[in-house]
């Protein structure tokens, strides 16, 4: 089937070792511990959004944010499910750790610290406002049993499956009389299926008379046919542009109103004393691959993540091409808010060096999913199969789609990478023959797929 994402624009120019490009001055920060401000964008793919090229203006605000600060333009998830790449990112541990846990059960287990505990224990008021149906403090139908709280002083739910002007309107309560430093977690929930852009974007990036798919073609129905036994139902391409330009429609929107919230901490001089992340979980899969939805495989469509940070006082704006993982997320807060992380057991690196010296704090970046492992360099990416053993290598740069395999032609890339993976399997999951991590991964994957999350 076609891949229907839209060209990339050219490529941005780097300066010197490619590392860094349009430095520019930024204001002096302040003299206070900074606040901390994490905005998770559920469900969106890096390659939909102006800063990593694409065609459409789908994301005029963040890309105007990304120009003021650092855009990291090779950031990974670690897995391409809600659950557990958010557990990852609030805790710098590999997804593995997080599968199989007892009663099916989402949350983050009590033996593992998260980055509000450490806030918090330090003085910061520690708050979230969640959309997602899977990161709850209390039980869903999607999450029976929450879990994802702890640490947290405000665990706000009202937002539920609403889109960002809630989120707005709960941050704007919670922060009237802001009782500084704060950390705040923002977890957006808008691009994620079903698409279902808001009158203010109608027909931005669809046809005008069509909203949605005919019936029985839906992407519920279609989904099914393609992983449950039955004939398997295909979309023409109309309809699939329709599906991409719903998609592109509700990231429109959610941009909009980001810009509204950033424009409202700005008036009230929260900007300039907080570090700012923008980060998503995993993306999503229009038939790339001949897939639909997310957490089912590790191709860039659902790997790849924008990854936007606002250090106010820092030397430069720049574009940032290493590689860099979400996991990287909390240990760079901590080093950046002077926390000493060293006893803490993270998995994750300080971004700190690559940021302020150009200097590579990783050479890859890794994922994992049920069977299938990853790891990517800046140049190409190995995913294996451990049932069966089998490995498919991509060359990024002469293949950013990743649609031709070219494992026996580039074999020195492969022993690399494979030698890379296996090393770091066996320093977080026990080896690539570890059937007990495959097992945990099979169980929480049937949780989801019981509670109906996944077809």
């Amino acid at each position: 089937m076609r891949r229907l994402v839209l060209p990339l624009a050219a490529a941005a120019a780097f300066l010197g070792a490619a590392l860094f490009a349009h430095a520019r001055a930024m204001p002096a920060g302040p003299t206070g511990p900074l606040n901390v401000i994490v905005l998770l964008i559920d469900t969106l793919r890096a390659d939909h959004l102006g800063m990593y090229g694409y065609a459409r203006p789908t994301s005029p605000r963040l890309d105007a944010f990304a120009r003021r600060g650092l855009l990291f333009k090779n950031a990974r998830s670690q897995a391409p499910c809600t659950f557990p790449s958010v557990n990852s990112l609030l805790t710098s541990r590999d997804p593995a750790h997080f599968l199989g846990q007892a009663g099916g059960r989402f949350g983050i287990p009590k033996r593992f610290t998260t980055l509000q505990e450490v806030l918090g224990e330090r003085g910061y008021k520690t708050m979230a406002v969640s959309a997602s149906p899977i990161v709850r403090k209390s039980p869903h139908k999607l999450n029976p049993h929450g879990g994802f709280d702890r640490g947290f002083d405000v665990f706000d739910e009202q937002c539920l499956q609403r889109r960002a002007p809630c989120l707005a309107r709960v941050t704007q309560e919670l922060l009237a009389q802001p009782a500084e430093p704060f950390f705040l977690y923002l977890h957006y929930f808008d691009p994620h299926y079903a698409y279902e852009p808001p009158d203010e974007v109608r027909h931005t990036f669809t046809v005008p008379g069509r909203r949605r798919l005919p019936r029985g073609r839906d992407l519920d129905t279609v989904s099914e046919s393609y992983y449950k036994k039955g004939p398997r139902i295909e979309l023409s391409e109309e309809d699939q542009r329709l599906v991409v330009g719903l998609y592109d429609e509700e990231i429109l929107f959610m941009d909009r109103h980001i810009g509204l919230l950033l424009d409202w901490l700005e008036e009230q001089g929260l900007l300039r004393r907080s570090l700012v992340a923008v980060v998503a979980d995993h993306g999503e899969e229009f038939f790339d691959h001949g897939h639909v939805f997310h957490c089912r495989t590790l191709y860039d469509a659902v790997l790849r993540t924008p990854m936007i940070l606002s250090l106010p006082g820092a030397r430069r704006a720049a574009v940032i091409e290493a590689p860099v993982e979400n996991r990287d997320l909390m240990p760079t807060i901590l080093d950046y808010l002077g926390i000493d992380a060293t006893a803490l057991p993270l998995e994750g690196q300080s971004l700190r060096p690559l940021i302020e010296e150009g200097r590579a704090v990783r050479e890859r970046a890794f994922a994992q999913q049920l069977g299938f492992r990853s790891v990517a360099d800046r140049s190409h990416k190995l995913i294996v199969d451990l049932y069966t053993g089998g490995f498919t290598l991509f060359d990024l740069e002469a293949d950013p789609g990743e649609t031709r395999d070219v494992l026996h032609q580039q074999r020195r890339e492969f022993r690399a990478l494979k030698d890379a993976l296996w090393a770091h399997l066996d320093a977080v999951e026990g080896g690539a023959a570890n059937r007990t991590t495959l097992r945990r991964a099979e169980e929480s994957l049937a949780a989801l797929r019981a509670l109906g999350y996944l077809n």
